[in-house]
């Protein structure tokens, strides 16, 4: 795991990070609702888009229902949840790209309740490897 994410966690010192979880038994959802619950200002968490692997969200529609879509499925190795500032955002993806790991920007933060929520125009982005 060290090497795994060792690319993340330097570029996390680099754009002063202030909050990153892995994404795994909780999905990405329920990893967002407990940095939601933790954070000391209440806010809520806003789903865009969600990156999965090529054609899963086809297959979880029609054969499993993991919940894929509504964020609640539980991932082996989901990859990191970094919550950045936005003005660093795309530098930081830059630096990510550069280094060969892949990132997306998933959502935005807003003022709420310590929730999340899924954007009704959210985009599933089916990615190929």
């Amino acid at each position: 795991m060290s090497r795994l994410n060792n690319i993340s966690a330097e570029l996390m010192h680099k754009y002063k990070i202030g909050a990153c979880t892995d994404v795994t038994g909780f999905g990405i959802r329920g990893h967002c609702q407990n940095l939601a619950t933790a954070q000391k200002l209440s806010l809520t968490f806003v789903l865009n888009k969600l990156p999965v692997l090529y054609k899963t969200d086809i297959i979880d529609k029609n054969a499993f229902n993991f919940k894929l879509c509504d964020g609640y499925s539980a991932e082996t190795s989901g990859g990191l949840l970094v919550v950045i500032d936005e003005k660093d955002s795309e530098n930081y993806l830059k630096d990510l790209l550069n280094n060969g790991q892949w990132g997306w920007i998933i959502g935005n933060v807003k003022e709420g309740e310590r929730t999340v929520e899924i954007a009704e125009n959210l985009t599933i982005e089916s990615i190929r490897i």
